[in-house]
């Protein structure tokens, strides 16, 4: 076999090199252009909230829950935040009284963004001796992509710095939904037992992330107390508190 003189062997080298590089440039170029056709944005809370699950009696009092920040309330004054003194609080929240505790579930179309303005507002101690005593938390939607970095992963993994937040305090998350599909969102905070990164999930602190066909259009459906509207337009019961016409 013929050996490759220095000046062949150099030129292959820069052209090696120079193919690095614009493979570095392509990288990056796909990672930016795929980030976003459009970004969602949902501020998120993670709160302690008692779960009845049947008429018999049979409840979770140590319970936590992901909600939208506007469908919590003030526990002390039962208003919301900035409404007659309310203020979110952690361990001092609770849903409207006209919504039902249940996993959350947020949507995106293929191509777009889901930034997750997240708040931990769990107490600092469980309300129940059954619960797990972690309250850091975060917000993982299982095989939707980070995309400025580690930091938008909502984990405490190996040697990387935590992503998650302590009871008080927020991080803002940041996913790229790239295919059509329903992602498992889990807290990270409890890392124990059979459930390995899940340990939040028995305490029902879990939700979906609905990536939809690109371009689909996103129906917000609504369940209150409020009666279905019937034939004629009249409305069913209603409320004489302003927040909860909402």
């Amino acid at each position: 076999m013929k050996r490759i003189g220095p000046r062949f062997a150099g030129v292959f080298a820069r052209a090696a090199a120079t193919a690095f590089v614009l493979l570095g440039l392509v990288a990056t170029g796909v990672s930016e252009a795929a980030v976003c056709l459009r970004t969602i944005t949902a501020d998120v809370v993670a709160i302690d909230q008692h779960v009845m699950f049947n008429r018999l009696g049979a409840h979770n009092p140590g319970a936590m829950i992901y909600a939208l920040r506007r469908d919590v309330i003030d526990s002390n004054t039962g208003t919301p935040e900035g409404v007659q003194g309310g203020q979110l609080l952690p361990g001092q929240v609770e849903l409207r009284p006209d919504k039902r505790p249940r996993p959350i579930v947020l949507r995106v179309s293929e191509g777009e963004c889901l930034q997750v303005n997240f708040q931990n507002l769990l107490g600092a101690l469980p309300r129940f001796d059954d619960t797990v005593i972690d309250r850091n938390a975060g917000f993982h939607p299982a095989g939707l992509s980070p995309v400025t970095g580690i930091s938008d992963d909502a984990s405490f993994v190996g040697r990387n710095p935590s992503s998650l937040v302590a009871p008080g305090e927020s991080a803002t998350y940041t996913f790229y939904a790239e295919k059509e599909g329903t992602f498992l969102v889990t807290s990270h905070g409890a890392n124990w037992g059979g459930e390995g990164t899940g340990g939040h999930v028995p305490a029902l602190l879990f939700g979906a992330a609905n990536v939809h066909p690109r371009g689909a259009d996103h129906l917000r459906s609504r369940v209150t107390e409020e009666a279905p509207a019937p034939p004629g337009g009249a409305s069913g019961r209603s409320s004489s508190v302003p927040w909860l016409r909402r």
